[in-house]
């Protein structure tokens, strides 16, 4: 199966070698402004025929997703697109292929998040979403100043660079809204976008709480979802991949919760599975008008 990614820094590099667990090596081609060792590496759509691939990931900066996703639209093929879908406010109400179109937000296949979602958690008093980091250490080798994660024109910041958080929480809980937020940016860091990020919203089902504390500017690092239900409090440990009730404690496997095998199960998902839960099209809009509501104060 013809398939090709677009974008080659970390997260296409990463969806490359998940890629060709399942692909052949010689179908995967890598478009790149760049030049790179490799055989099928263009730069350049008008020296191939797009309509022979039947399978695009969109890999490269959020500011140009909806871009590339307008390129394609002439395909039948299948589009995943790295999240957010986009970092830009107006979407076009044009967009053809909605069907097809993915949004990267592979945590939705996590064993914790499945396991949750099993258990179908009644009697919620309120949960709080913890996801904490240190920009510079993110990636190696590689200056946090000129990364797409610290720079605005690049579709950076706290709100898109861990949105899995605002996803997982209208995945797994139901639909929210954002009563009371704030963005911040530490002197810690030399970037131009928000690094930390602390939100209150309400579950519009069930009325209780959801709180947010999101940050790249944390060196205590630690992600979990801590549940407080009237009888028990449930945390899941996404660090040491540890499911934690007042009862019961359950370790996940680390492979299965690994980076590259979520990748994995979710191109296979995508290429295999007719009906899924993975995000689409409509999920990664609501996203990026939740993520400029919460912007726009």
């Amino acid at each position: 199966m013809h398939s090709m990614i677009i974008g080659f820094g970390s997260m296409g590099k990463q969806h490359y070698e998940s890629l060709i667990d399942i692909i052949k090596k010689e179908e995967v081609w890598i478009f790149s402004r760049r030049k790179l060792d490799f055989q099928n590496n263009i730069n350049d759509l008008k020296k191939i025929d797009i309509n022979k691939f039947k399978y695009f990931i969109i890999a490269n900066e959020a500011s140009l997703h909806i871009e590339w996703i307008q390129k394609l639209q002439t395909t039948n093929a299948k589009i995943l697109v790295e999240k957010p879908l986009s970092s830009q406010s107006f979407i076009p109400n044009t967009i053809k292929n909605k069907e097809n179109i993915y949004i990267g937000y592979y945590l939705r296949l996590h064993p914790l998040v499945k396991k949750i979602k099993e258990l179908n958690v009644k009697d919620i008093v309120d949960i709080k979403f913890v996801n904490n980091s240190w920009l510079p250490e993110w990636r190696k080798n590689q200056n946090y100043e000129k990364s797409v994660s610290s720079r605005k024109s690049l579709g950076g910041g706290v709100l898109n660079e861990l949105s899995h958080d605002l996803d997982l929480a209208k995945y797994i809980f139901g639909d929210y809204k954002i009563k009371k937020s704030s963005l911040k940016k530490t002197k810690d860091l030399n970037i131009d976008v928000f690094d930390t990020f602390f939100g209150y919203a309400e579950n519009l089902k069930s009325g209780y709480t959801i709180k947010f504390e999101l940050s790249m500017a944390n060196k205590n690092v630690e992600k979990y979802i801590l549940i407080k239900t009237e009888n028990d409090l449930i945390k899941l440990d996404f660090i040491n991949n540890t499911y934690k009730s007042r009862n019961i404690e359950q370790y996940t496997d680390f492979h299965e919760s690994s980076k590259n095998s979520l990748l994995k199960e979710q191109h296979q998902t995508i290429l295999n599975t007719e009906e899924n839960f993975l995000s689409k099209f409509d999920d990664g809009l609501w996203l990026v008008n939740l993520i400029q509501e919460i912007k726009n104060g």
